[in-house]
């Protein structure tokens, strides 16, 4: 198992490159056609695997850097056959001219999204929505040095997700993996977000923070179109709830990913985190296990932590950080 997440964080840190740098571009790109996938292909077709779509909404932008992971729907997009393709290669198009090409005869999905046309200004609320997540920043620095935001960090854990998802002994599937990862932090593009440290220190602020991403939720029930807005307020509720394997799979991903992403700067100079609001905790935290990843028994997950905790703390023994004054 060791040698898998080797491979796993290797993978991971070449992905991470290219987002901190010239990929940064696509980030928001394929944000959207993750979301114009959910919102659209119930109106297109109930039949359609929404679950699929959004596996070959990634490998359009990744199956180029992550071969490893997309290569199968990289082929089915270049053979371009089954019904879930043909949607995909059209909502990119759409993506890419929005909202021009919807109003286009020639549009592969025009006589399809007759029926849409009339919900125009929520799909645009929509994409208003998801460019706010690149204004949502986290503690966290890219290798780059620049603050991790929303957008990068979603789908980065997507990316987690898909390296992740062949090695778990627990069956669930990719696509509602990545449904779950899409939407786990949507409502932080209205309510904002408050960094782990700061709710540590002060309690109120946790259920303050909760009490906002309610309020966003519940006005996305009202403001997105069905079923679409219905997709998003029962994957809020089922993560918070993580009661089901694939939430709890998402949710350790995510911890998983923050402790990681944390020692990416600058070949593992940690010395930020005590610049954070009550940063010295993260130190703490860095080297505590966790025991939901236990419970889980899922061997790629706790190799993955063991290694994860076993770079925090060389990272912080070489920046001078003393061990028994941390916390």
């Amino acid at each position: 198992m060791k040698e898998i997440a080797d491979s796993i964080l290797t993978s991971l840190s070449a992905f991470e490159k290219h987002i901190a740098g010239k990929g940064k571009k696509n980030l928001q790109s394929c944000l959207r056609l993750g979301y114009l996938c959910m919102m659209s292909a119930p109106y297109l077709n109930p039949k359609l695997n929404r679950e699929k779509i959004l596996e070959l909404a990634f490998a359009k932008y990744y199956a180029g850097i992550l071969p490893e992971v997309f290569a199968g729907q990289e082929a089915e997009l270049k053979k371009n056959r089954t019904k879930e393709c043909k949607v995909v290669a059209a909502l990119s198009k759409l993506n890419d001219n929005w909202p021009d090409e919807m109003f286009n005869e020639k549009f592969a999905l025009y006589k399809e999204f007759a029926q849409v046309q009339p919900l125009l200004p929520q799909m645009d609320e929509l994409f208003q929505t998801v460019g706010r997540l690149d204004k949502v920043e986290r503690d966290n620095l890219l290798s780059s040095g620049e603050h991790e935001n929303d957008t990068a960090h979603i789908i980065k854990l997507c990316i987690w997700l898909a390296l992740i998802h062949p090695h778990l002994k627990t069956e669930v599937a990719l696509g509602r993996l990545l449904e779950i990862a899409l939407l786990h932090d949507l409502a932080e593009a209205r309510s904002g977000d408050l960094s782990l440290s700061a709710q540590i220190t002060n309690p109120g602020l946790k259920l303050e923070k909760k009490r906002k991403e309610l309020e966003a939720i519940m006005y996305y029930r009202v403001s997105f179109p069905a079923p679409f807005n219905n997709i998003v307020y029962n994957a809020f509720e089922e993560y918070e709830a993580r009661e089901t394997p694939e939430t709890q799979i998402v949710w350790i991903a995510d911890k998983l990913d923050a402790n990681w992403q944390a020692n990416r700067y600058n070949d593992g100079d940690v010395r930020y985190w005590a610049d954070c609001p009550n940063g010295e905790v993260y130190y703490r935290l860095a080297l505590e296990y966790k025991p939901q990843i236990a419970e889980l028994n899922e061997p790629v997950l706790i190799e993955l932590e063991k290694q994860i905790i076993a770079l925090s703390e060389k990272n912080i023994k070489k920046c001078g950080i003393k061990l028994n004054k941390v916390g």
